[in-house]
């Protein structure tokens, strides 16, 4: 099977994940060199925003910023290629972020290191570079509401 970046698909979409008001966004892929995901945080208001297949860490992070669409929108957590990245959000408020090789690692630091009551995973991105895709890889399974 040939990769995305091979059969020169160009992802450079904005998607909203219906219902769940979190935003993810795509680059074009490249699956020769190392590739960036990142997710940001509106801390008002709880939208989170993930951003993947980006050249650089920098533009992973301007992506997920612009995707999270909220003036306080910050970058809050990078992954490299092979690595995931997740954020937790306690019934406090209190924010957590944590990268690992896997979905499940980085989820469960997340949740692990936050000291607030009822910590949940509110946004979570892999970056697979041997793949070259990131769209079926970001998981946001609830945003706060407010």
């Amino acid at each position: 099977m040939k990769s995305l970046a091979t059969l020169g698909f160009k992802l450079a979409s904005v998607v909203a994940l219906a219902g769940i008001g979190a935003t993810v966004t795509t680059a074009p892929a490249s699956a020769e060199s190392t590739l960036y995901a990142s997710i940001a945080i509106s801390r008002q208001t709880g939208v989170t925003a993930a951003a993947w297949n980006y050249p650089t860490q920098r533009a992973a992070e301007k992506a997920a910023k612009k995707a999270c669409k909220k003036s306080d929108c910050r970058p809050y957590v990078t992954a490299a290629s092979g690595y995931c990245a997740a954020v937790a959000r306690a019934t406090n408020k209190n924010w957590s972020w944590a990268r690992a090789t896997t979905r499940g690692v980085a989820a469960a630091n997340a949740v692990g290191v936050n000291s607030g009551p009822q910590p949940r995973v509110v946004n979570s991105v892999c970056q697979n570079a041997a793949l070259g895709v990131g769209a079926l890889e970001s998981f946001a399974p609830e945003q706060p509401t407010e």
